[in-house]
């Protein structure tokens, strides 16, 4: 992931993945913990020229369990 909010995060990948396809996620952000998974939307293709990295940009559709209240706790 290169950038991470609870709104729309860009994600690295070479996947080929377009704007509207729904996508199943899953972070690891303690390996103690279950990882965080849900569903988002894909909204953007990233273009390398302008963004920098080649990827694209998500809008979370809803978390497994208390993902989000865990995601939020990590990002403050």
């Amino acid at each position: 992931m290169s950038e991470i909010a609870t709104n729309r995060p860009l994600l690295g990948t070479d996947a080929d993945i377009e704007p509207g396809q729904h996508i199943i996620i899953s972070i690891d952000i303690d390996p103690r913990d279950e990882p965080v998974s849900g569903k988002a939307e894909v909204v953007r293709k990233a273009d390398p020229n302008r963004d920098g990295v080649e990827g694209i940009g998500i809008r979370f559709l809803g978390f497994t369990g208390d993902g989000h209240l865990r995601l939020q706790a990590i990002l403050g």
